[in-house]
């Protein structure tokens, strides 16, 4: 599942299992994030996700079929892959679409939205004036 997590902090949500033990944990970032079927059909039952759905700060932005494990872009159309791949700033996951994309716009899109994402937070340097 593509989930969009529209706010500006990291969010780390539990997963827990059906005896409320702990069993680890989800990172949402802001933009896409890419998680698997399984884990959002337990944390969409969180309260806190439910409360962000409901504000539309958490939106699924493209769902997979019940047939699909999980997302792949090469699926998508390149229509669709764009507009995805402009909401993502996970370098890693933009990095795993390019190795597995062969649509030459797509792959450009990417490496274009990687670039973005490392000029946007890459540290800016001082100059000193001696």
């Amino acid at each position: 599942m593509l989930i969009n997590y529209n706010k500006p902090n990291v969010l780390t949500l539990p997963l827990t299992t059906k005896d409320k033990a702990t069993a680890g944990s989800v990172m949402l970032v802001p933009g896409i994030n890419e998680i698997p079927k399984d884990t959002w059909a337990r944390l969409e039952k969180l309260p806190k996700i439910e409360r962000l759905i409901k504000s539309k700060h958490v939106t699924v932005e493209l769902p997979v079929d019940d047939t699909e494990e999980d997302f792949a872009l090469g699926k998508a159309s390149i229509a669709d892959a764009a507009k995805i791949v402009k909401k993502t700033w996970n370098i890693l996951l933009l990095e795993e679409w390019a190795a597995g994309e062969a649509r030459a716009g797509v792959v450009k899109a990417i490496h274009a939205q990687i670039k973005l994402v490392e000029d946007k937070t890459r540290p800016k340097k001082k100059v000193v004036n001696e």
